[in-house]
């Protein structure tokens, strides 16, 4: 087993309210935990290169400086992110709301079909959202906490507004919002960690996440884990369910796995 190597909160963190941090730290504009936001990027942009990790949290350290070097594929990253963090949570939203248990209930194959169906993005290809997956698969807790965050504020944004406090689209993005909310993406993605390492998908002998390569959040690192709020699948997302047969399971995997690595 390895864990990430982010410097504990001096003191115990459970978060209650998330609406009143968001708006509170984005007020205020700093990062309240700065080593432990580093850190923890650190992983989540380079979960396999340590030389590249390292010169990541520098420039990181700069910005608080002023620094107006920004991270390489920076935009990039951050929409793998969220199509990891769909990935991941689909397989939470189609447990909990007990979709296909006749089937065998949620899997990562099943949640692929759902969200190469539902997203509209760009690029969204099921070879596209296996390569996402394969990419940040050990660091896929973090990244996914850190989208769905992005997304929840996102929608904060559009029904009520940031705009008393000067929030612009771009400061709700998964990289900026974990610079001020690392704890808040550390307890989002502690209840995901436990989740993959215990759901074992139907047919399979091994839970959704490998216990041996995956950068776990240390047991003291702080923070009380909160779940996600269980989504909908919606009527495209339904169809691919209903269109999946036994005989074609895994075809848009292998299909995937036959598309070269893309470079960025």
């Amino acid at each position: 087993m390895r864990y990430i190597d982010v410097p504990s909160f001096p003191r115990s963190i459970e978060i209650t309210d998330i609406d009143h941090l968001l708006r509170t730290r984005l007020s205020q504009k700093i990062a309240v935990w700065p080593c432990q936001a580093i850190s923890l990027l650190g992983y989540m942009t380079q979960p396999d290169d340590p030389e590249a990790r390292l010169e990541l949290m520098s420039v990181l350290s700069g910005w608080s400086l002023g620094s107006p070097v920004v991270p390489i594929r920076i935009r990039q990253m951050q929409l793998e992110w969220t199509r990891v963090g769909d990935l991941f949570n689909l397989p939470h939203d189609l447990s909990a709301g007990g979709y296909q248990q006749r089937r065998g209930g949620a899997s990562l194959g099943k949640a692929i079909a759902v969200a190469g169906a539902s997203i509209k993005a760009w690029g969204s290809s099921h070879a596209n959202l296996w390569q996402a997956w394969r990419r940040y698969k050990d660091v896929s807790p973090l990244v996914a906490a850190a989208a769905i965050i992005s997304g929840d504020a996102l929608e904060r944004f559009k029904q009520k507004g940031f705009g008393e406090l000067g929030v612009q689209w771009a400061d709700l993005q998964p990289l900026p919002l974990t610079m001020l909310v690392p704890d808040l993406v550390l307890s989002l993605a502690l209840y995901f960690q436990e989740y993959g390492l215990s759901q074992v998908p139907h047919g399979h002998d091994e839970p959704m996440l490998s216990s041996e390569t995956l950068w776990r959040i240390p047991d003291t690192i702080g923070v009380t884990a909160i779940a996600p709020p269980v989504r909908e699948i919606d009527a495209a997302g339904l169809a691919a369910l209903r269109e999946r047969r036994a005989g074609n399971r895994g075809k848009h995997r292998n299909r995937a796995s036959q598309v070269p690595e893309i470079v960025y």
